[in-house]
């Protein structure tokens, strides 16, 4: 399994193998094509859509569909934009067939939005990009409003490019994320809730990069490439080992 939850799922719920039977090995990324060159990669992506150094972009990347919930997104980047405090840029990376909804989402709560680069866009649609990696080191703040999720690459990635995160506890998120350490974890459907915590990092310097750092030093140790290589060398080890035991016992046995 790749998460506790999954595990959980497997054994509790649908009751395909008792626990004993399941070992969890979580996913691993190649790494260091996200964050090599994190500086020149950040100044690639916020060049592209005219996004200055003062500005603090926060964004979801995923399709664009009801699981996903992105009308929640907007919701809360309302709440943040009204409040005009800071400036700041919400994102949506991705594509799919909720976003005309989207589109008319934001003209409903009067927030203007783009495809691609315009100064004046409260929200910008940017749709697929094949090479993610300047665009999560572009962001400040990575969100995922799904109302329900496995384990979502998107919030790994960003963590391994130092960005905290504010995402709906429902699915595999938990087990991918350290509540109100890489980040923050809010009730599902809660648009309040969120800019609420979009809030705090947004007005808060210090907390958004100390989470950054927990973040990248979390994700490095649990979902790195290497890692999950050696979890599956240690798990063929432990199987070997196993049935060499069981064999010695049968060999045993014929003896006596």
């Amino acid at each position: 399994a790749i998460s506790k939850s999954q595990a959980l799922e497997l054994s509790e719920v649908y009751k395909i193998a008792s626990s004993q039977k399941i070992n969890i090995i979580p996913l691993g990324i190649d790494i260091n094509t996200l964050h090599d060159e994190k500086n020149i990669l950040r100044n690639q992506f916020r060049n592209k859509y005219g996004i200055t150094d003062n500005e603090i972009i926060i964004a979801i990347v995923g399709r664009i569909a009801p699981v996903k919930n992105p009308e929640l997104f907007i919701q809360a980047a309302a709440i943040i934009l009204k409040q005009k405090s800071t400036s700041v840029r919400f994102f949506i990376i991705g594509d799919g067939y909720l976003k005309n909804n989207i589109k008319d989402a934001c003209d409903k709560l009067n927030l203007t939005w783009s495809e691609g680069a315009d100064k004046n866009a409260d929200v910008i649609f940017t749709s697929w990009i094949e090479n993610i990696a300047p665009a999560l080191n572009g962001i400040d703040i990575l969100a995922s409003t799904s109302n329900n999720e496995g384990t979502p690459m998107s919030i790994i990635e960003a963590q391994c490019c130092g960005k905290p995160v504010v995402a709906t506890y429902v699915g595999g998120v938990p087990d991918i994320m350290l509540d109100e350490e890489t980040g923050f974890l809010v009730e599902p459907n809660n648009a309040e809730a969120i800019s609420e915590k979009f809030k705090m990092l947004i007005q808060n310097n210090a907390l958004r990069n100390e989470m950054g750092l927990k973040a990248k030093a979390y994700a490095l140790e649990n979902f790195s490439k290497q890692k999950e290589v050696e979890n599956y060398k240690q798990l063929y080890k432990s199987l070997l080992t196993l049935k060499k035991t069981e064999r010695s016992a049968l060999k045993q046995e014929s003896v006596e």
